[in-house]
């Protein structure tokens, strides 16, 4: 795969797979990415790893389940981010508490 097809399965492909999208974008790419690319997806794949353990947090206490609307809505908001910081070659930085290099 080309290295602009993985940046966008990494970061669009979230929308739909969530923390899948961005995995499948980390593995496949491997050492093949480079610069920008492999940040992003790196970033990207944090955040969202950072979402799903809050959002797995979040489902047990049913006071708060519409925190889980409006993290899937951040979560959106910062995968297309994440894409128009690809496109415009520019760094992204992503809140997250996990950082995986």
């Amino acid at each position: 795969m080309n290295e602009k097809t993985l940046v966008i399965l990494g970061t669009l492909g979230c929308i739909l797979l969530g923390v899948v999208g961005s995995l499948i974008a980390w593995l496949a790419g491997g050492s093949d990415l480079t610069g920008n690319s492999r940040a992003i997806i790196r970033q990207v794949f944090n955040f969202q790893l950072s979402l799903l353990v809050v959002g797995l947090i979040i489902v047990w206490i049913p006071v708060i389940n519409l925190l889980s609307f409006v993290l899937s809505i951040v979560g959106t908001v910062y995968v297309i981010k994440a894409f128009i910081a690809y496109n415009n070659n520019t760094e992204f930085k992503a809140p997250s508490f996990i950082n995986i290099q």
